[in-house]
């Protein structure tokens, strides 16, 4: 499952029969969280500050469950 935003695509694996809305959503809040942290979600912006993606990706999934 993948959205685009920008020139980017951002991408969801399942190994199981998930529920696709839900990962859709979740998608979507990614990308409105990471616009609140750096204004242009961009390759550059995301390459820059890979530590806080990486962390924020922590505090928003626990175990793969948002």
């Amino acid at each position: 499952m993948y959205i685009r935003h920008n020139n980017l695509i951002i991408l969801a694996i399942s190994n199981y029969n998930s529920n696709v809305l839900m990962v859709f959503a979740f998608l979507y809040k990614l990308v409105e969280v990471l616009t609140e942290y750096f204004t242009n979600v961009e390759e550059e912006s995301i390459r820059d500050n890979f530590v806080v993606v990486y962390e924020l990706l922590d505090e928003m999934m626990d175990n793969g469950y948002p």
